[in-house]
This record gives structure tokens, C-alpha cells and sequence, in this order.
């Protein structure tokens, strides 16, 4: 089926789903990533997207960052390689799913709002 849009929340949220390659922009990729709890290959290109591919590699533990050749591309078999990487990580796995999932979840539960703006302010008040 080939459908002209669809919602990224509801595939991010979809149980088969186990890894998100994003550029990692924090309005949506990022955050809907962090509150499905799927883990990411970041493959950031400008403005913010390298701060939260660094985040999510480095404080948040839920994805890597794929490393550019000088000419910033990357060959088909790395990424399968970032990809296998995130998907045996067990440290990334519990990250992504318990740590973030969980807080999201609860976030919604108590304060009712799923938008970016009150996810934001539930992770700086962890």
C-alpha cells in the first residue's frame, strides 16, 4: 500500500519497530524516538541535529551517531553496521525502552499533554 503521508508517531509506536535512522531534529524525530522508545542511528546534517545525535549517543544512551567519510557521506554497509550495533546493545535497548518509554508514559498519565513542549519540560526536570 502506498499512502501520500502517513504519522510517524504511529509507526515510531509500532511494536515491529526497533530502530529509527533520523537526522535527529528535535521537534520530531528525537522526541517521538525518545517517547516510543525505539532506539536511533543518527545520521545528523546541520543546526541542532548534531547536539541531539550526541545526546542520544552519549547522556541519554538510546542510539549512536554514524561517523561521515570526509566527503560527509556514508556506504550502505556502515549503516547496516550502526544498525546492528544499536539493535544488540542491551544497554541501549533498556535506555531507550525503559528509561525514556516509561517517562513519557508517566508524563501523560500525570499531566495529560503528549506535545513537545510538556516532554521537554519532563526531561529537564529528570
Amino acid at each position: 500500500m502506498i499512502v501520500p503521508s502517513c504519522s510517524q508517531v504511529e509507526i515510531l509506536s509500532h511494536p515491529s519497530v526497533g530502530c529509527f535512522l533520523t537526522y535527529c531534529g528535535w521537534n520530531y524525530s528525537t522526541i517521538e524516538s525518545l517517547a516510543a522508545g525505539v532506539r536511533m542511528v543518527a545520521f545528523p546534517q546541520w543546526s541542532d541535529q548534531g547536539m541531539n545525535s550526541n545526546l542520544a549517543q552519549d547522556v541519554w544512551k538510546t542510539g549512536v551517531r554514524v561517523t561521515k567519510s570526509e566527503e560527509g557521506t556514508i556506504e550502505s554497509h556502515e549503516i547496516n553496521r550502526y544498525w546492528e550495533l544499536v539493535m544488540e546493545n542491551e544497554e541501549i535497548r533498556r535506555s531507550a525502552k525503559k528509561i525514556w518509554k516509561d517517562l513519557a508514559t508517566e508524563m501523560q498519565e500525570n499531566v495529560g499533554c503528549f506535545s513537545c513542549q510538556c516532554l521537554v519540560g519532563s526531561f529537564l526536570r529528570t
